[in-house]
């Protein structure tokens, strides 16, 4: 919901921060004055009663603001005028765009571009008074369609059972204004079919998905055996980082990090759906040393990797997250009986 929103709020949110400007520095000039000039002040207590109103601005959108000084407490009235004015102006250009008729056409294909029938659509909308949402399923050919409305920007959304949600391509923002669609020419929704799936040994421990391991931050080493979720001496997988203090992070210029799997490696990789690990290309160690002066410096990471182990390999994939103030944590899957296919069931 916060995407149907945002222009909305974003416009208010500008208009709203220069009206409290404009007030803040009209109130500090006019306190100096007065500070200065006080029988000039109490002279002018009969005006700030008579104009008083022109501060709010739903009672003085259809008033003119007469050719005055500036209000002893509030925003010059030209300064008000300009402000109301403008915002009359952007809820005219806002209820414009709302009210065009929206002619939105779609197609659902899988990984190989084949249509996807009976997937389910859901639009959102902003029309002219709020937001609206509305229903529908691809047909046999995997199109569908939002006709016969008005409005401005469209979430759609897609899903079906028995698919994954491609993020990387899927669920766009239609702006009435600029983007367009057709029949012939629809935007496509790409979803993945699943597999079988397999059981995998994971990282997971009741709800929650990541382990974290302890790391001595003075070089030591520390294992983990994925197999047994378990960290300590013994283990396929050796860490070992230098960092400064928790309390020294934030001024520290320089951290370092070691991953190694003696008989194995890691292969990074960037895939939304880490489904099958390569066969080779393994480097036994992954390593980041960074200094603040030099090209490349960070104090976090967030890596992916596929990594193999043992004899006779087997295979799975890593989620690493460290920082220089924080420890080590990881989210692993391990397919414990060395076939290199990691899709979950």
């Amino acid at each position: 919901m916060k995407r149907i929103h945002f222009y909305t709020v974003l416009v208010f949110a500008i208009l709203l921060v220069a009206a409290f400007i404009f007030w803040h520095y009209s109130s500090q000039s006019l306190a100096k004055k007065n500070s200065e000039e006080t029988s000039t002040t109490n002279n002018l207590s009969t005006e700030i009663n008579t104009t008083s109103a022109h501060t709010q601005i739903p009672h003085g959108l259809n008033q003119q603001s007469p050719q005055t000084n500036a209000l002893p407490n509030g925003m010059p009235d030209q300064q008000l005028q300009k402000l109301v004015e403008a915002v009359h102006a952007q809820s005219e250009k806002m209820v414009a765009e709302r009210s065009k008729p929206i002619a939105f056409y779609g197609k659902v294909v899988d990984e190989a571009t084949q249509a996807v029938a009976d997937a389910n659509v859901h639009f959102i909308w902003i029309d002219p008074k709020s937001t609206s949402e509305s229903d529908t399923t691809s047909a046999a050919d995997g199109s569908f369609s939002l006709t016969g409305v008005v409005g401005g920007d469209v979430s759609v959304y897609v899903w079906k059972t028995g698919y994954y949600e491609i993020k990387s391509l899927d669920g766009i923002t239609f702006n009435n204004t600029g983007n367009s669609s057709s029949r012939e020419n629809p935007v496509l929704f790409h979803l993945r079919k699943k597999g079988t799936g397999t059981d995998l040994i994971t990282s997971k421990y009741g709800v929650t998905p990541y382990f974290d391991v302890h790391v001595p931050i003075d070089g030591t080493t520390t294992k983990v055996d994925f197999l047994n979720r378990s960290a300590g001496n013994n283990g396929q997988m050796e860490l070992s980082n230098i960092k400064p203090e928790y309390l020294q992070a934030r001024q520290a210029s320089e951290w370092s990090f070691k991953m190694e799997i003696p008989d194995g490696g890691f292969v990074e990789e960037n895939d939304e759906f880490p489904f099958e690990a390569p066969e080779n290309g393994y480097q036994p160690i992954v390593q980041f040393d960074f200094q603040k002066a030099q090209p490349g410096w960070t104090d976090t990471i967030q890596k992916d990797y596929y990594i193999e182990f043992g004899n006779p390999p087997r295979y799975g994939y890593l989620h690493l997250e460290t920082s220089i103030g924080s420890g080590v944590r990881i989210k692993y899957a391990i397919n414990p009986n060395g076939s290199r296919y990691l899709e979950p069931k």
